[in-house]
C-alpha cells in the first residue's frame, strides 16, 4: 500500500476522500470523509512527532536523537503545533518562552512541557 496523499498533485488543493474499503471482506463505504489533522503533516513532521513521543516530550532528548540544537527542536515543534491548527502560546520563542515558571527552578522540564502545550 502507498501512503495517503492529502494534496491534489495538479492544483495542490486538499483531496476529499469519497470511498473506504475493508481489505478483509471487501465492504466499501462511499461518502465524503475528512482526514484528521495528523494526516496533513509532512513525513518529516510525522517523524519528528514520533521522536518527540518516544522521548516523552523531552526536548533535550529529541535534540540528541535528531542531532539538532535546542532552538531548532523548539522551532520544529512550534511549526507542528501550528500545522495542527493550534496557536503557540507566548510571544517569545525558544527556551526563554517556557523555562521561567516563576519559582526559580528552570530545570522542571516536565512542568515546562505542559505549559508549552497548554
Amino acid at each position: 500500500m502507498y501512503p495517503i496523499s492529502t494534496e491534489c498533485p495538479i492544483c495542490h488543493n486538499d483531496l476529499l476522500i469519497t470511498r473506504l474499503m475493508c481489505p478483509n471482506c471487501g465492504t466499501t463505504i462511499e461518502g465524503h470523509f475528512t482526514l484528521e489533522p495528523f494526516f496533513h503533516l509532512t513525513p518529516e513532521q510525522l517523524g519528528f512527532v514520533e521522536t518527540f513521543l518516544r522521548c516523552a516530550g523531552k526536548i533535550n532528548c529529541v535534540g540528541r536523537e535528531l542531532g539538532l540544537s535546542y532552538p531548532t527542536v523548539r522551532s520544529r515543534l512550534e511549526e507542528i503545533i501550528r500545522a495542527l491548527g493550534y496557536e503557540v502560546k507566548g510571544k517569545e520563542t525558544g527556551r526563554e518562552a517556557f523555562v521561567d515558571n516563576g519559582n526559580g527552578n528552570d530545570n522542571d522540564e516536565e512542568k515546562n512541557q505542559r505549559q508549552i502545550l497548554e
